[in-house]
């Protein structure tokens, strides 16, 4: 059993309501409950029919226990951030980012103790060693160039912008399932011109905040700010994306589950 936002089931058992199955309805119908919650709230239920009855799934970036930089050098795990936090947002400026602490305007999430998420799972080299992330559908990563890419087309040897320093190379993006809640966060004010102080930096990569991730899962993410490809970019999980970038890397990882960070069973 998925467990949501205790707020949203609250609000679901006083409608006398049901939670939809995450697996089966709610992940699938992720798109458009991310467009119903930017109009009428992040813990709002949303309403779907599943075997042709009503039900209620809850919004839903972050794996809970990534950490994030709050201040230099100090990391704290994403579900252990609350709304109005100091937290380190990203401005791009020439030759680096510059990160300035700002008041975290939404924070928001769900545990689950029991049962299994799907999510993607990025691996990639830092220095010498080797790290990952676990992250929603639509999580955007930023990219040397100064825009950003869906995790769900981030292939191997794309290069990962850092919160200091050269940038890192992803080595494998796998699809997975994954037991532990999911987190979000936020900084006020998107205006949709520019990613400056929508940067978070998190696990030694940079992303952009919720309220990016949302702007780009409702089709409203100025095309400017998102990296763009001559030939239509493949999904992480299709055949066709395994076909063209399998790899000795991915096969090892798939076929050796000490390398398997807890929680992570792949696809």
């Amino acid at each position: 059993m998925h467990e949501y936002a205790s707020i949203c089931v609250e609000q679901v058992k006083a409608m006398r309501g049901q939670l939809c199955n995450w697996k089966s309805t709610c992940w699938p119908n992720q798109h458009g409950i991310s467009t119903y919650c930017q109009e009428v709230g992040f813990d709002h239920p949303v309403a779907l029919i599943e075997d042709g009855k009503l039900c209620y799934c809850c919004c839903a970036c972050f794996g809970q226990d990534t950490p994030i930089e709050v201040s230099p050098n100090n990391f704290v795990p994403v579900r252990d951030i609350a709304q109005n936090d100091l937290v380190l947002s990203g401005f791009q400026k020439e030759g680096g980012i510059e990160w300035q602490q700002r008041d975290i305007a939404l924070s928001s999430g769900f545990n689950a103790q029991i049962g299994f998420d799907i999510m993607y799972y990025v691996h990639y080299l830092l220095d010498t060693d080797s790290q990952g992330v676990f992250v929603t559908r639509d999580h955007l990563f930023l990219l040397p160039s100064g825009k950003v890419k869906p995790v769900q087309y981030l292939t191997p040897r794309d290069r990962l912008a850092r919160p200091h320093g050269a940038p890192v190379e992803v080595v494998l993006v796998v699809l997975a399932k994954y037991q532990g809640g999911v987190h979000h966060l936020a900084f006020g004010g998107f205006d949709n011109t520019t990613l400056d102080g929508h940067l978070l930096s998190a696990h030694g990569v940079v992303s952009a905040d919720f309220a990016v991730q949302l702007a780009f899962s409702c089709n409203q993410l100025n095309p400017a700010l998102l990296e763009s490809s001559a030939e239509e970019p493949l999904q992480v999980g299709t055949r066709e994306y395994l076909a063209r970038y399998d790899s000795p890397e991915r096969r090892a990882f798939l076929g050796d589950s000490r390398q398997w960070p807890p929680g992570l069973v792949p696809q």
